[in-house]
């Protein structure tokens, strides 16, 4: 318990102080010719006007969007899963909830 408090507050604190202005993507192999993808940003690019070619770009900051999805290397597809946004806050909030949890256990089991 303590371990996923520690890395639920690692998500936070790199999510909210040295997020990296593209964000960042993950591959986890779950099968053979399977894997997860998901990618994380908290920024965004948008342009100053409709055309792209003539207007300028701003990095401005979004809650924390997390997209999830399917690639099969033998159709070699990717299917998207989900897409969730949400503010970083209650990242946090779980971190110390689950960190509490995992504390109030320790002291409850017998010699320890």
């Amino acid at each position: 318990m303590l371990v996923l408090a520690v890395l639920v507050c690692a998500l936070w604190v790199y999510t909210t102080l040295i997020t990296p202005e593209r964000g960042t993507a993950l591959a986890l192999p779950i099968a053979p010719g399977r894997e997860l993808h998901i990618s994380m940003w908290s920024r965004e690019e948008r342009f100053t006007t409709e055309e792209y070619l003539y207007s300028d770009s701003v990095i401005v900051d979004v809650p924390l969007t997390v997209t999830v999805r399917l690639y099969e290397r033998h159709t070699i597809s990717l299917r998207h899963l989900f897409t969730v946004r949400l503010p970083t806050w209650p990242l946090l909030v779980i971190a110390v909830v689950l960190g509490a949890v995992g504390i109030w256990s320790r002291k409850l089991r017998p010699g320890s």
